[in-house]
C-alpha cells in the first residue's frame, strides 16, 4: 500500500528544513507573534499571502496581477463552469485572501457575489488583497454559513464552500443537514464546490452524505497539494461532454487548464447505496498518499507557482 500523506500539520514543512527554510519559518513565528493570533500578511514580491498561522497559508495573490489564480486547487475549483459556463449567482462560505470572488468578476461581468467570512480579521485585510468595496456586484458579509445558509431566501447558481479548521472540515459544514440545504438553495442546474482537506475517513463520509442529496457527486485531487476539490450537481454529465465543454472553455478562458480539470474527475457509478462509504474511504486512502509533486518547502512553493504555465 502506497505511503499516507502526512499528518495535516505537518504538510509544507520539512523534518529536515534547510537554512533557508528555517529562515522562512522563522519569519513566520514573528509575524505570528507580532498579530497577536490573527490572521497575518508575508510579502515576499511579487506574491503576497495570508496566513492564520505560522502552519497554514490561508491565501496567496500575485501583486501584479491580483485576480490570477496562483493554486490549482483554485483553478480546479473553477470547474464549476463544466457544469454551467453561464452562472450568474454565487454564494462564498470562507472568503480567504477572495482569489475565486477577484478571479469571477474578472472573467464573469455578469456575477453578483455574496461571500460569507466567518473571521474578522480576514475581512480587515480584504483591501491588502485588492478585494473591491462591497457594490451591486460582490457583498461581503461578516457571518457563519452554517446559520446563514438555511436562513437564505433566494436561490443561486453556485455555492462555494471553502472554509475549514486545523483539522480540515468544519463540523457544522459537514452534515446532511447542511447539505440539503445547499441542495435546496441551489437552481436546478447548480452546482456545490467544496475545497477539502483532512483525514480520509472523514472526506469519504462527506461524500457518502453528498451522494444522499446531489444525483451527480465528483472529485478530483489538486494536483500539486493534498487538497480534494468535490463538485455535486443535479446534473448527471457524461465524461464525453465534460471534455466537449472543457475544450470549448480551453478556446473562451485558455489560461486555465480546462481539459486537465475535466479528465481529471472520479466519481462513483449508480446511486447512492449503504456500501458506498467503504468503498469511498478507500478511494480517499488510495488517493490522498504521499506525492513528490507536492512541494514540501517554501522555495519548492513558490518556484511553482511563480512558474506555472
Amino acid at each position: 500500500m502506497a505511503n499516507r500523506r502526512p499528518s495535516l500539520s505537518q504538510l509544507f514543512l520539512n523534518s529536515s528544513p534547510d537554512p533557508a527554510e528555517q529562515a522562512h519559518q522563522k519569519r513566520l513565528r514573528t509575524l505570528a507573534k507580532a498579530s497577536d493570533g490573527r490572521a497575518f500578511v508575508l510579502d515576499d514580491a511579487p506574491l503576497r499571502m495570508m496566513y492564520l498561522t505560522p502552519k497554514c497559508m490561508q491565501s496567496v495573490m500575485h501583486m501584479e496581477q491580483p485576480d490570477a489564480l496562483l493554486c490549482a486547487y483554485s483553478q480546479w475549483m473553477m470547474g464549476f463552469r463544466l457544469f454551467q459556463e453561464q452562472a450568474r449567482d454565487f454564494l462564498l462560505i470562507g472568503l480567504g485572501g477572495g482569489s475565486l470572488v477577484k478571479h469571477i468578476l474578472t472573467h464573469l461581468p455578469e456575477s453578483h457575489i455574496t461571500a460569507l467570512e466567518i473571521n474578522p480579521d480576514v475581512i480587515a485585510l480584504r483591501d491588502a488583497f485588492a478585494l473591491p468595496a462591497n457594490d451591486k456586484r460582490l457583498q461581503v458579509i461578516l457571518a457563519d454559513g452554517a446559520s446563514y445558509l438555511p436562513a437564505m431566501a433566494q436561490q443561486v447558481d453556485v455555492i462555494f464552500l471553502d472554509a475549514y479548521d486545523k483539522q480540515g472540515l468544519v463540523p457544522a459544514l459537514n452534515t446532511a443537514g447542511f447539505y440539503r440545504s445547499c441542495q435546496q438553495h441551489l437552481r436546478p442546474q447548480g452546482v456545490l464546490v467544496a475545497n477539502v482537506w483532512g483525514k480520509p475517513s472523514n472526506i469519504a463520509q462527506m461524500l457518502h452524505s453528498l451522494r444522499g442529496q446531489f444525483s451527480e457527486v465528483c472529485w478530483a485531487r489538486s494536483p500539486d497539494s493534498y487538497n480534494l476539490i468535490v463538485f455535486a450537481s443535479q446534473q448527471a454529465l457524461e465524461q464525453t461532454v465534460l471534455q466537449q465543454r472543457a475544450s470549448h472553455l480551453q478556446q473562451v478562458q485558455p489560461e486555465l487548464p480546462w481539459p486537465r480539470i475535466a479528465a481529471s474527475f472520479d466519481r462513483l457509478p449508480g446511486p447512492a447505496t449503504q456500501q458506498d462509504l467503504e468503498i469511498l474511504t478507500e478511494k480517499m486512502r488510495q488517493l490522498l498518499v504521499m506525492d513528490q509533486n507536492v512541494p514540501t518547502t517554501y522555495a519548492a512553493w513558490r518556484t511553482l507557482v511563480l512558474n506555472r504555465p
